[in-house]
């Protein structure tokens, strides 16, 4: 978004920024961001970082294809925080943006001191996290609406969205096109005990462990025993039993969402799934 022509004058330059990009950004210390008024439009959709010197800001929508400057469409009353995480997938903190201008802008003046990895995460008024990201941000990443565009970009589906996209694409039949080894869905009508020891464990190092091992970098890893892969599943958020299919570990593992080792559960995908459905217990 251009702010001003160079051929404008130094009196107009200062008017189109005012009325323009809303002046100056007032920005709030430690974890906040852009204060002053809040609702109605403020270029929902551009990229923030155009006219803003806050460290990062986007745009949360209803709708996952929506146009920029669509106020019809921005979800008012939407937050982001990141989950931040260590070397082994733990999260160690959250860092919360503020609602800016805009009905669904959000931004933060935070800057991290070094390297990071996050998982950025959307939350409604009251808290709740009603849709995160499927891989791991880093600060390259800051500026969200440079990838969360309305076709999508740099790996992003589209917009961010107040709800749980990666749960409607398993509602809806999963229409990315996989079809082997999760056709049955999330059911819950599976009756027979499935062990996380002797069902699953065995599975994950068949299928997972050649690419998460505990020197592989990734957050998910499968350890040299059962108990220390457990843990590091349930740990990480990695497993959903209030909508199992929405696990992460079965959306990559499925194949459902990007993953470099496609669908890699294949006909395992069942055990695995109904074991969630089970309540993922360590068993």
């Amino acid at each position: 978004m251009k702010c001003f022509k160079n051929s404008l004058s130094y009196i107009g330059l200062i008017s189109i920024l005012l009325a323009g990009c809303g002046g100056t950004s007032s920005l709030v210390g430690g974890e906040g961001g852009e204060g002053g008024e809040n609702g109605g439009l403020h270029y929902q959709g551009r990229n923030c970082m155009d006219c803003h010197s806050f460290s990062s800001g986007g745009t949360v929508f209803k709708t996952l294809h929506a146009s920029n400057n669509d106020l019809a469409n921005s979800a008012a009353g939407y937050n982001i925080r990141l989950a931040l995480k260590d070397s082994v997938g733990n999260t160690t903190r959250y860092v919360y943006y503020v609602q800016g201008r805009g009905d669904g802008n959000f931004n933060t003046s935070w800057i991290n001191g070094g390297a990071m990895q996050f998982i950025a995460e959307v939350v409604d008024s009251n808290g709740k996290v009603v849709n995160k990201s499927a891989s791991l941000h880093n600060q390259s990443r800051f500026a969200c609406n440079s990838c969360h565009t309305a076709s999508g970009t740099g790996g992003a589906p589209g917009r961010i969205v107040s709800y749980d996209y990666y749960a409607s694409l398993n509602n809806t039949g999963n229409t990315g096109g996989n079809t082997t080894g999760n056709t049955t869905g999330n059911t819950g009508g599976n009756t027979t005990a499935v062990s996380f020891a002797s069902s699953v464990y065995p599975v994950l190092k068949q299928k997972c462990q050649a690419c998460h091992n505990s020197t592989s970098g990734r957050i998910y890893k499968v350890l040299s025993t059962a108990a220390a892969t457990y843990t590091n599943l349930t740990s990480n958020s990695l497993v959903n039993t209030t909508t199992p299919a929405n696990s992460l570990l079965l959306q990559k593992g499925g194949g459902k969402i990007s993953h470099t080792g496609g669908n890699a559960l294949g006909t395992s995908y069942n055990t695995v799934l109904n074991w969630i459905q089970q309540g993922a217990k360590n068993n």
